[in-house]
């Protein structure tokens, strides 16, 4: 299982997976803490505020998608990090659809 932190540079095969754990606490104010596993749905519709794994510039996150006037843009749930609104690329994985404790 892959792990997500911001960090993690990916291999095409580290996102054909459903399942991931997450690694850090950037989005510890939606209740997604070190070491919890999350399950992602690849067909659900993206909406403003859907918590999804990304990935930006090569590199995979769990974050909350915003839509803000009309730029989109990745937002921590943690204040202690700042917003990505600046990037090259990105690729939605999915939107996480559930997440639990794998402690």
């Amino acid at each position: 299982m892959t792990k997500i932190n911001e960090t993690n540079h990916l291999e095409q095969d580290n996102i054909e997976q459903d399942n991931f754990i997450i690694e850090g606490d950037s989005m510890k104010g939606c209740g997604l803490k070190n070491g919890m596993f999350v399950k992602i749905n690849r067909n659900k519709p993206v909406t403003d505020k859907s918590i999804i794994v990304v990935t930006i510039n090569g590199k995979l996150f769990v974050k909350e998608y915003r839509l803000i006037n009309g730029k989109v843009e990745f937002h921590s749930k943690n204040k202690n990090y700042e917003n990505i609104t600046e990037y090259k690329n990105y690729e939605i994985i999915g939107v996480v659809e559930s997440f639990f404790n794998g402690k």
